[in-house]
């Protein structure tokens, strides 16, 4: 059975910065082992490649259900641009996603 599965969160990026101009939402992808609430691996498509991969060191590791406040801390320290509300918006919108998958796992024999 594969434990790790996709899960995402959105927000809508600040009026007047460059990239709600091209953009409007910002979308944070995440590969989650289900067992443990692990970030194996993360992406933000709308970053650039070196801002996405700056995210991924923060979120990679950590326990999606019970660092989120850590990851919030991090963010808001090390980053300085228009569009850290968002992502800290779309961050907690896919810790949301997967405190409804555990809840819906515990009523249920169906998850994996």
């Amino acid at each position: 059975m594969n434990y790790i599965h996709i899960f995402s969160g959105n927000a809508q990026l600040a009026e007047g910065s460059d990239i709600h101009e091209t953009y409007k939402y910002i979308t944070v992808v995440a590969k989650i082992d289900v067992r443990n609430g692990e970030v194996v691996d993360c992406d933000v498509p709308v970053f650039c490649e070196g801002s996405s991969a700056f995210i991924a060191e923060i979120l990679i590791g950590k326990n999606i259900a019970e660092d989120l406040d850590e990851v919030i801390d991090e963010i808001e320290t090390r980053m300085h641009s228009l569009s850290k509300w968002a992502l800290i918006t779309a961050i907690q919108t896919m810790h949301n996603r997967y405190i409804m998958y555990k809840r819906n796992c515990l009523k249920s024999s169906n998850c994996s």
